[in-house]
């Protein structure tokens, strides 16, 4: 469950960073299995876990592991993607790499292949976006979430049996979701979203303030005025950063969510009690509660 910059991994101020060649470039990171490398840390939080993937394509997980998911496999990856009981990412090639619990059905038609760009995991079910620009589903489809709609998009993150993706117009397209309401997404254009539980939210193109829809029973789809860079929506509560990585959250407090640290982050994902973040010298932290004390506040260093 990520933002569109990163599908449902939280978003990434500045856009995400591709790998790039060992060839034309000397960064001090370790090369992925195809040679290339990766700019910087990338961070996904699932409900009650969260997975670090770090420049050499190494992923390390923390939280619950009641299912498997924060047990990775032994593979360098380029892209991750922490959901519920469940994990995936995209190796070099682009291929798919899903573990964890398949108790529902989860991991259920995981597309073969490669070339796939990016990908986001929800609940029940996760999605990943090839090259070209098409979009295949997995997992349980009660609500047709994972009935992807034909046609390109630029980028997905999925939710609770909904998944949204944005159009090369830049406008919000989403499929499932008919039941919760968080498939009714607004219209204009947007350069980042994310869905998460009942709730998605979105940055708007035109002044970067945010739109959200969706369960509002905590004013977790009310957001604060102001421009924003990114954004991330948890189980009750959102949080948004603006360009130089201040973090706003808004919400119910219980977890203690809103209370966002000082520090500017680059990069922010939600799970259901707890919320983790990436500060520019690539360290990870994170805030809000553990009431099932599974370790989700504590990232590795």
């Amino acid at each position: 469950m990520l933002t569109l910059l990163l599908a449902c991994t939280g978003g990434e101020i500045g856009g995400v960073p591709e790998p790039i060649d060992t060839a034309t470039d000397t960064a001090d990171t370790g090369p992925i299995e195809d040679g290339r490398l990766i700019y910087q840390r990338r961070l996904s939080v699932g409900s009650l876990h969260a997975c670090l993937l770090e420049t050499d394509g190494t992923a390390k997980c923390w939280g619950t592991d009641a299912g498997g998911q924060s047990t990775p496999p032994e593979v360098k990856l380029r892209r991750i993607s922490a959901g519920n009981a469940n994990t995936c990412g995209l190796d070099a090639e682009g291929s798919i790499h899903c573990w964890g619990s398949n108790e529902y059905g989860q991991l259920d038609g995981i597309p073969e292949g490669d070339g796939y760009a990016d990908i986001d995991v929800g609940y029940f079910h996760g999605c990943a976006l090839h090259e070209d620009g098409h979009v295949d589903c997995w997992g349980v489809n009660d609500d047709g979430e994972t009935s992807a709609p034909s046609g390109e998009l630029t980028s997905i993150t999925a939710g609770d049996s909904v998944s949204c993706g944005l159009a090369p117009s830049e406008t919000i397209s989403c499929w499932g979701g008919t039941t919760s309401g968080n498939a009714d997404k607004p219209s204009g254009q947007y350069t980042v979203a994310d869905v998460h539980s009942t709730t998605g939210c979105a940055v708007k193109k035109s002044d970067d303030s945010l739109a959200c829809w969706g369960l509002d029973n905590q004013g977790q789809a009310s957001p604060p005025g102001g421009a924003f860079a990114q954004v991330t929506t948890g189980l009750y509560a959102s949080c948004a950063a603006d360009a130089e990585g201040a973090v706003t959250c808004w919400g119910d407090d219980r977890d203690g969510l809103l209370d966002a640290p000082g520090a500017p982050l680059r990069m922010i994902g939600m799970g259901w009690h707890h919320a983790c973040g990436v500060r520019a010298d690539d360290s990870v932290l994170c805030w809000g509660s553990d009431p099932f004390e599974v370790g989700s506040l504590n990232p590795p260093e």
